[in-house]
């Protein structure tokens, strides 16, 4: 067994091999590397374009947090509960690790609340809807932004949120 470390989220996976996907947020494999080969990237001089646009993603993170962790309440399935389940999860930790960069606390999710549709299908093409204006921010966020930490976030957040609706898209047939 072999400790590794995501570097988008830095939490650890204990495992003979490194997960296709990061089992906390999402990242694909090529941001999974050995616990020993961790190196921190730390965020530089922040421009304020840059803080802007982190915390506008901070927003949509915790807005879709809410909207998936509703939606979960409410499925009339167990596969919708847990998908939801598993989606508030992923954008919780999306949200975690915005805001460390940002040096803000984490969101209280305790105190956070959403409505989300009744049904299943109005939820997944939510879901669709949302996460296709995620991706559009981080497109433009990642061309605007210059930070090497802040860059590879963006990215890595792309391909998670697409990942998010292909598996949307999958489920509406």
């Amino acid at each position: 067994m072999k400790v590794y470390r995501c570097r988008i989220c830095g939490d650890p996976y204990i495992g003979s091999s490194p997960p296709p996907n990061c089992p906390w947020c999402g990242a694909h494999g090529q941001f999974i590397v050995l616990a020993s080969e961790w190196k921190d990237n730390p965020v530089g001089e922040m421009s304020e374009v840059e803080r802007s646009l982190l915390e506008e993603t901070l927003q949509l993170e915790i807005d879709n947090t809410t909207f998936y962790r509703s939606a979960a309440q409410i499925a009339d399935s167990v596969d919708g509960q847990m998908l939801f389940k598993a989606l508030s999860k992923i954008e919780a930790e999306h949200a975690s690790t915005v805001s460390k960069i940002l040096g803000v606390p984490k969101p209280d999710w305790d105190r956070l609340t959403q409505e989300a549709f009744p049904t299943y299908e109005e939820n997944l093409r939510d879901s669709v809807r949302r996460e296709n204006r995620a991706v559009k921010h981080y497109r433009e966020a990642l061309e605007k932004a210059v930070d090497g930490r802040i860059r590879e976030v963006f990215s890595a957040l792309i391909e998670i949120e697409s990942d998010h609706i292909a598996l949307a898209e999958e489920r509406l047939g």
